[in-house]
This record gives structure tokens, sequence and C-alpha cells, in this order.
């Protein structure tokens, strides 16, 4: 498996979803924050960005520009992303793009938080709603595979959950596996 740093964002710290978005949305019941790379589900705080963030937006690729722009705002949690790619893997046509960060690389002291499945910008994991009958298929599957934030612990899972994402919504594929890492709470 390769990894790649896709960038950085400022998120929310106490976002909530509705009852009723997590009845069709969401495959476990989980009871916090639901984090996802999709900024629909969990809100970056950033207001006003410049016309540039870097190839993956909404993800910037200049962790300290980032930083600066967000500065004495509300306080958010600040996030890193990752690819996860198998073997042959290319990315869409719209990304994700392989491009320099600043930082550089994944550094060992943040906090892994789970894998979402997402193209580059809707979750397949927390923003593709399921119907009834598919809840009840995939929820006893999937469910006790995701951790307290709906996300996965194993890559595995999350490239398993990637192939049936693929065909399910295959209007939104191809999905690709991010992972999300807990930079630091800020305020």
């Amino acid at each position: 498996m390769r990894e790649v740093l896709l960038g950085f964002d400022a998120r929310e710290r106490s976002h909530v979803l509705p009852d009723d978005y997590r009845s069709k949305f969401l495959l476990a019941d989980v009871g916090g924050q639901v984090f996802s790379v999709d900024t629909m589900v969990w809100p970056s705080v950033v207001e006003d960005s410049p016309a540039w963030i870097g190839m993956n937006a909404p993800f910037w690729e200049d962790l300290v520009s980032l930083e600066r722009h967000v500065a004495g705002g509300a306080p958010y949690r600040l996030i890193a992303a990752t690819w996860h790619s198998e073997p042959g893997e290319v990315r869409g046509a719209i990304g994700p793009y392989e491009n320099p960060t600043v930082s550089a690389a994944r550094e060992p002291d943040w906090i892994f938080l789970g894998y979402d499945v997402a193209d580059p910008s809707i979750s397949g994991l927390s923003n593709c709603g399921y119907s009834e009958e598919e809840l009840r298929a995939l929820s006893p599957v999937w469910a006790p595979r995701l951790n307290a934030h709906h996300l996965f612990d194993n890559l595995d899972y999350a490239f398993e959950f990637r192939a049936l994402t693929n065909a399910r919504v295959a209007e939104h594929a191809p999905f690709f596996v991010v992972g999300l890492w807990l930079i630091r709470e800020v305020q």
C-alpha cells in the first residue's frame, strides 16, 4: 500500500449531525461526532479561503498558511488527510492529486482518526444515503467494523468498502481510501 499526504484542514470541534441525517446516511449508530473528509459531514471552520489552497481542496497544501488563515478563530481540530492506494491504482479525473505539501510527510505524533471512503469531495461512507433495504443488508456487516467516529480503523475493510461503494454509487466512482489524522486541537 502507498500513502500520499493530500493536505490539511481545520474542522469543527463539536459538530453533531441531526438524527434524521444519521438514520439515512450512516451505517452505525455512533453517539459522538462523525469525522469525514466530506465538509458537508464534518464542516471546516475556514472562511473566505484564498482562490488557491492546493490541488486537493478542501485540503490546504501548506499547513503554515492554513494556520495563519484560521488564527484567532473558534476552537477547531487541525487535521491532515492521506490517500492510501493499492498497487496500480490511479487517481480519478478530478483527483486526488500527488502534489507537494508543506509538511512534506505525515508526522509520527499525529493521531490516527480513521479511514474514510470518498471521491475527492463526497464521502461514500457517510454522505451517499442508504435505502432502507441497503441499511438492513449492510449495517450488520459494516457497522461493527466502524469506529466511534464512523470511520474504519482497518485498511483492508476500507478497501473492501470502497469496492462495494464503487458499485453502489457508480455516479460518484471512483472512490478512494483517505486516512484522517489529528495534528492537534486548537483553543
